[in-house]
């Protein structure tokens, strides 16, 4: 059983085509039509294993979203039925994705390529719409994609992000086991990676850089760690000083940047107070403040005129829907860490690089740029979701060998 059959596997076939169908175009989809394909996904497996996905963090989700519907019961709101069941279904999805055979590396793969290719796909073609209204001179703050809805830029661009934990897992299986065909999958990669940091380069995407940036450190560091032994023992003078010459130059690089960009403030860099005191921070911490203060909800940030928001999804959930929302989710996301670390303290192999730097990817943006509507962001937040089930499962399932 070293393969996925298509006569044994026809179920995790079929949904694998439809989660790249809905990681295409899932700004135009109703949630319905994912818990449709998830659930029938969840309820056959049960069915076949036997067994139903009841731990903390499906209870702290099902927390979370009973005070969501609470909430918004009083406004009799459409869809709210699927938006309770999405995040839910979503990491249970997750969960029964890996199955209990021996394809779960297989099956790890298979998921994660197929999010990150529908929506690095959806993010290439948007990109030629932003091209066109950037030729004509119209493109400002954001522009109309191919699915004809305007949002914002970084929004667009956050399709790539889950590109990078590619990137970096096939890195790790080149190092493992050099041949061509490991060879050849790692360049294609690695031009989609580079094509995506020039586009957001062309419409001045920082944060997505800078996401790129912290989960390739964040991916060097686990890898650093779990290989330290080999690394001590190949440590030498003379890398010593290379690497002490690739940071002298990286800062004089930067220095220069700083330097000659510091006369416009509407340049990359400086823009928005820049890179390290950038407003983002700033509006963040005054809305955790005002969460604290206005436990339910509904208050305003007053940092910048032009922003209401707190540039932090969790915070945004928690501005609409009360501080316990929130608390919840922070929970939620600290036991997603608990399964990193156990993930990265254990020889689990290089596919936890592929998930792992999936899930960092996604929830840096979440941390540092608010989502387009907090009502709808289940359709983004879904993926996350699949990502701790599948690394819940895998942790698991390990432990449990």
């Amino acid at each position: 059983m070293n393969a996925i059959n298509l006569k044994r596997d026809w179920m995790f076939i079929i949904s694998a085509i439809l989660l790249f169908v809905y990681a295409f175009s899932y700004p135009v989809l109703k949630l319905w039509m994912f818990c449709l394909f998830g659930g029938v996904f969840v309820i056959f497996n049960i069915i076949k294993q036997k067994r139903v996905v009841i731990d903390n963090q499906v209870m702290l989700l099902v927390m979370a979203m009973i005070l969501i519907a609470a909430h918004d019961a009083q406004y009799q709101l459409e869809g709210e039925v699927y938006k309770f069941l999405a995040p839910i279904v979503a990491y249970m999805l997750g969960s029964f994705w890996l199955g209990k055979d021996d394809l779960a590396d297989k099956k790890i793969v298979t998921g994660v390529m197929m999010l990150s290719c529908g929506m690095y796909l959806q993010a290439a073609i948007d990109m030629l719409f932003a091209y066109r209204e950037l030729a004509n001179g119209e493109l400002a703050s954001g522009w109309t994609g191919i699915f004809n809805i305007f949002m914002a830029r970084t929004a667009y661009m956050s399709n790539y992000l889950m590109f990078l934990g590619v990137c970096f897992y096939f890195l790790i299986k080149n190092r493992e086991q050099k041949d061509e065909y490991n060879l050849r999958k790692l360049i294609i990669v690695s031009v989609m990676v580079a094509l995506s940091i020039i586009n957001s380069l062309l419409v001045r995407g920082r944060m997505v850089i800078l996401d790129f940036i912290l989960t390739f450190i964040l991916l060097t560091i686990i890898y650093i760690v779990e290989n330290r032994n080999d690394y001590i023992k190949a440590i030498t003078k003379k890398r010593i000083l290379i690497g002490a010459g690739v940071v002298c130059v990286a800062v004089l690089l930067l220095i220069i940047c700083k330097i000659i960009l510091s006369s416009n403030e509407d340049l990359f860099f400086n823009r928005d107070g820049g890179i390290l005191h950038n407003i983002r921070f700033q509006v963040a911490l005054q809305g955790l403040q005002l969460l604290i203060a206005n436990p339910n909800g509904g208050f305003i940030t007053t940092i910048d005129p032009d922003i209401t928001t707190t540039h932090n999804m969790w915070l945004e959930y928690g501005r609409e829907f009360g501080l316990g929302v929130f608390i919840i989710l922070v929970f939620h996301n600290l036991l997603i860490l608990k399964d990193i670390v156990i993930c990265c303290s254990k020889k689990i192999g290089s596919v936890k690089y592929l998930i792992i730097g999936a899930f960092i990817s996604l929830n840096v943006f979440f941390w540092l740029e608010p989502i387009q509507s907090i009502s709808d962001s289940s359709q983004i937040w879904i993926f996350s979701l699949f990502l701790a089930g599948m690394l819940h499962q895998k942790v698991k399932k390990d432990y449990d060998s």
